[in-house]
Formats: C-alpha cells, structure tokens, sequence
C-alpha cells in the first residue's frame, strides 16, 4: 500500500516552479530572493537544494547560461565591435509641418585590453594569473615584521608561530610600548 499524509514543502512549493526558478537564476536571482518569491525559507530551498537533483540541476543550469553570457559580453567587448547608434528628431519642413528624422550613424567600440587580459588569464596556461610576486612580497613582509619583532624581544628566536598568533603578539607588544610611553605614533608609522 502507498504511503499517503502531507506532502512536503518541496512537492507542492518548490517542485512545481522548477522551470521558473531556472529562468530566475538565469536573470541573476539570489537564492533569498528565490525563497521569498515561493514563500518559503531560505533554509528550506538550501535543504532542499542539497538535497534533491532536479532542483540543483535548475541552479546550475540556470548559472551556467549565465556564464555564457558573461563570457561571450567579455569576448566581444575584448575583440571591439561594431554597433548603430539612431537618433530621432523631429523638424519642420518648408510648409511648416513636423516631419520626423532618424539619423543611423555606425560607431565603432575598440577592443578592451582589460578584457582581453583578463580571458587570457582565465583561460590560456601561459597567462595564467599565478600572483608569484604577491605572494612573495607578503612572504618578505612578514619576515621583516617577525625580524622587527624579535629586536623588540617579545618574540623568542627558535619558536615558531602561526600567523595569527604572530600578529596578535606582535599587536599586543606595540600596544604595550605605546601604553608604557616607550613608543609614541609617530615611530608607529615610520617602523611598521
């Protein structure tokens, strides 16, 4: 025999609007705003959305088409194009009547480096944007506030510290000094 009783909230208020929550994430919908169009927590549909396919399908559908878009904006906006710009106006002609105009005047968009850099460092390995030089320099500056910190002695040499210990005991250190009197803000700014 079947199991019969109170269907879910997924059966009669999500279920039915799979097609329209696909559209709504295509358009840029939050999942909020998606909970609060069918009248349900955003708990509930991230519940239910972990839970049943079809509907997480319908996220990334929906998220994937507009991806597509997004990158086919950026591709076009990368190599320039062309587009026609119209202008309306009306005028008066020799016998005095309103005579409307429209001017076509083809522009041209030059192509965006930006853009252009940016789809080649998302999708080319040789301009893959590996930030060797950012972490590098945080590397470098943090041993230089670990060095200064060890002239100040309120990091023993030898130990070694997360970083967030080592910034805490670092901050705790230079707000002993400027509480004690034995650093003022200006030194503040200068060292660190």
């Amino acid at each position: 025999m079947a199991k019969t009783g109170r269907k879910s909230k997924y059966d009669t208020d999500i279920k039915p609007h799979l097609k329209e929550i696909e559209k709504a994430v295509r358009n840029g919908a939050t999942v909020t705003e998606i909970a609060n169009a069918l009248g349900i927590a955003e708990s509930t549909l991230y519940k239910y959305k972990n839970e049943k396919a079809e509907l997480s399908a319908a996220f990334t559908h929906g998220r994937a088409e507009i991806i597509i878009d997004i990158r086919a904006a950026l591709l076009k906006k990368a190599l320039g194009y062309e587009y026609q710009e119209k202008k309306q106006y009306i005028k008066k002609d020799d016998s005095g009547e309103n005579v409307t105009y429209t001017e076509i005047t083809t522009k041209h968009q030059p192509p965006s480096e930006t853009a252009g850099a940016m789809l080649l460092r998302n999708y080319d390995d040789t301009w893959l944007d590996k930030d060797s030089v950012t972490t590098q320099l945080k590397q470098q500056e943090l041993e230089l506030k670990l060095s200064r910190a060890r002239t100040m002695t309120c990091i023993p040499k030898g130990v070694i510290y997360d970083m967030t210990t080592l910034i805490n005991i670092i901050d705790d250190e230079i707000n002993k000094r400027l509480n004690n009197g034995d650093m003022d803000e200006d030194e503040l700014d200068e060292d660190y």
